[in-house]
């Protein structure tokens, strides 16, 4: 049976890098696991309609606009399912001009039926300095309480996609400098739940 697991978490917290360590150790144990990025099958979807966006310029798209992709995003995850783990990296929220937008609405959790969230969290200030040492993204300043509020609005988001998905969410703290340590124990919950 093919599992889909949803890791998600606000800009900053490390998700790439975690699941660039966690790839490694599926390699490593030869386990069969892929891992996608929600926002880049959305960006592969905008390029095919002719709309050639910076990655970050998503999110200042027209909600609606936005929410369709996300649903077309959802789709094409489907379509490429092929391993029986497949790890889905996405943002638990968007912000907007007109608020934060759930990254995982219910449309999305309908089609994609995961497994499980597994929410990575940071602190503030972890956050505030991967932000500004990352130069390949364009991301909007923030205060160290605006990226506060931020991080309990992913929790509030994280329950709700658990209370409508039905499924277990858990939440993974990524310390700075404890990347491998975050990956080893990630893989070991994914195995123990979903391993053959």
């Amino acid at each position: 049976m093919k599992e889909i697991i949803l890791i998600t978490g606000m800009a900053g917290v490390g998700k790439t890098t975690i699941l660039k360590e966690l790839k490694k150790i599926a390699n490593e144990k030869k386990k069969n696991m892929s891992i996608l990025n929600f926002g880049t099958v959305m960006d592969s979807i905008l390029k095919d309609k002719g709309m050639v966006l910076k990655r970050d310029a998503i999110r200042k798209q027209k909600i609606k606009e936005q929410k369709n992709i996300q649903i077309k995003a959802a789709e094409t995850i489907l379509r490429k399912l092929t391993k029986e783990i497949l790890i889905i990296d996405t943002h638990v929220f968007i912000p907007t001009e007109a608020g934060f937008l759930v990254g995982l609405p219910y449309e999305v959790l309908k089609k994609l039926e995961p497994s499980m969230l597994v929410l990575i969290e940071a602190s503030a200030r972890d956050i505030l300095k991967r932000r500004n040492f990352s130069s390949n993204r364009i991301r909007d300043k923030q205060t160290i309480e605006e990226i506060e509020l931020g991080l309990e609005w992913s929790r509030y988001i994280a329950s709700a996609c658990s209370t409508l998905a039905g499924i277990p969410v858990k939440i993974i703290v990524n310390k700075e400098g404890k990347q491998k340590q975050v990956a080893k124990s990630l893989f070991n919950i994914l195995n123990e739940q979903f391993g053959e």
